[in-house]
C-alpha cells in the first residue's frame, strides 16, 4: 500500500507496522524539543530524548511517539539534489 503525506519530493510507503516510511531530496536537520520519539532506519531504531539532534540525507525513515507525552521537534529541511543523481554523476 502507497500513502503520501505532501513532501515534495518524497518516496513514501506504508510497512506492516503502519508507519509511514518516507524519503526526501532534502537535508534534514531535526532536534528533539520534548518526549521521546523514536527514529525507525531500515536497519535499526533509535530513541531520541529532548536536545537529541538527528541529521539526515536521503535515509528511508519513519517516527513514531510510544509514549502518552506528546513528542516536538524542531526540523528544518534543505532541498538537495537526489542521491541517485549523485551516483550516477560519480561513477
Amino acid at each position: 500500500m502507497s500513502a503520501s503525506v505532501g513532501v515534495p519530493g518524497s518516496e513514501d510507503r506504508f510497512h506492516t507496522d503502519n508507519r509511514i516510511w518516507h524519503r526526501t531530496d532534502t537535508i534534514d536537520y531535526v532536534v528533539v524539543v520534548q518526549g521521546s520519539p523514536i527514529l525507525h532506519l531500515e536497519d535499526r531504531d533509535i530513541a531520541l530524548k529532548p536536545l537529541d539532534a538527528v541529521v539526515q540525507r536521503g535515509t528511508m525513515h519513519a517516527w513514531s511517539n510510544p509514549t502518552e507525552e506528546t513528542a516536538v521537534l524542531a526540523c528544518t529541511l534543505v532541498d538537495a539534489k537526489p542521491i541517485e543523481n549523485l551516483r550516477q554523476r560519480t561513477s
